[in-house]
């Protein structure tokens, strides 16, 4: 029988706040999506662990306890044994947001090597996080650090502003609007667009265009995704489109392309890492990464004449990313604040957040 690490410490965070609302808030996902991770963690044990009652309180059963207190020793094993394993090599595991493809991740990990060799001398490798795990990734050891497009609220755990994020929209071929270069935003969010509500809303709205116009005003149709390859497929179907980070573009099926966003809210990389992480070499890729440029997308989109963006034409979104990325990390948001381009992001570098 095969544990998943992410659902034993989902429901070590239930047994905590004996509250699937509560609970879910601290993990970043739906009250519907932790309960799903519950129920197959009880599937895989063939027990039943909690009892949920009235307004969404929890009762734990004696298995549940007997679970609970030796899965809390798991995941402290679990965790030792992966950073004991990475020191004989002195490897940094960086998490990226959805399951990649091999292509992308050797891209990837061979961009950040590359760029922070002159900096330090522990080796990078990177792996391709679901996005229903991306929560729980550094806190259960999977990942040493997280690149996410939001600063984590998980207890302990400490994000790092990097880069900024440059959002395009992602459609198909046959859209009506697939045809333009470039798009406004505002017009781009009035299109009907992609949601999955079991992943934590802060960061999904980022790719329905939260910020851009209010959840009410939003045509969203729901979506059930675990990889960007599931969120592509369903584009391709020419019904829904979508945003994603230039960044981290996957690589496109034959009928999809990309489009400029223009006006786009501008939002920031950040790596998330455990606060009272014991192994130096974290923290000095973090800092490391802190005044390093951005790696460049995994896919360069080309073809104007299907929406992609040139390569030799930047967007005016990428030209902004770019020129900010030669400065480092305090300078940059110092520089962005002036200029009134950082508007409810003005956050310093540096946060820790924790539950309110």
């Amino acid at each position: 029988m095969e544990l998943d690490l992410a659902e034993v410490y989902s429901f070590t965070v239930l047994v905590d706040h004996r509250h699937f609302g509560r609970a879910a808030r601290q993990l970043h996902l739906s009250p519907s999506g932790l309960t799903k991770r519950i129920q197959r963690l009880e599937r895989h044990l063939g027990v039943r662990l909690v009892e949920r009652g009235p307004e969404g309180v929890v009762g734990v059963t004696t298995a549940g306890v007997r679970f609970a207190d030796r899965a809390r020793h798991l995941l402290v094993e679990a965790r030792n044994t992966a950073i004991y394993a990475r020191e004989a090599t002195s490897t940094v595991v960086i998490g990226l947001p959805g399951a990649l493809g091999p292509q992308s991740v050797a891209q990837w990990t061979g961009e950040l090597s590359t760029r922070l060799r002159h900096l330090l001398s522990t080796r990078v490798h990177c792996i391709g996080v679901p996005f229903d795990d991306m929560a729980t990734a550094v806190a259960t050891g999977r990942v040493d650090i997280l690149l996410s497009a939001v600063p984590s609220s998980e207890p302990a755990v400490v994000s790092t502003r990097l880069w900024p994020l440059v959002r395009v929209g992602v459609l198909a071929r046959s859209h009506a609007v697939s045809g333009a270069p470039s798009i406004a935003v505002e017009d781009f969010a009035q299109l009907p667009m992609l949601r999955d509500a079991a992943l934590p809303e802060k960061w999904m709205s980022l790719w329905w265009l939260g910020d851009v116009r209010p959840l009410a005003a939003a045509r969203l149709v729901e979506i059930g995704a675990r990889t960007h390859e599931d969120v592509l497929r369903r584009v391709g179907l020419g019904r829904e489109v979508t945003v994603v980070q230039r960044m981290f573009m996957p690589r496109l099926p034959e009928g999809i392309s990309y489009v400029d966003l223009v006006g786009a809210p501008p939002t920031w990389y950040y790596a998330d890492y455990r606060e009272h992480e014991p192994r130096g070499s974290i923290h000095q890729v973090v800092q490391a990464l802190r005044v390093v440029s951005a790696p460049a997308p995994a896919q360069t989109p080309i073809r104007l004449q299907y929406g992609h963006i040139p390569a030799s034409r930047p967007c005016p979104n990428d030209r902004m990313a770019e020129s900010s990325l030669r400065e480092p990390s305090e300078a940059r948001w110092e520089t962005q604040n002036r200029r009134g381009g950082v508007g409810r992001h003005d956050a310093p570098p540096l946060l820790r957040h924790r539950p309110g």
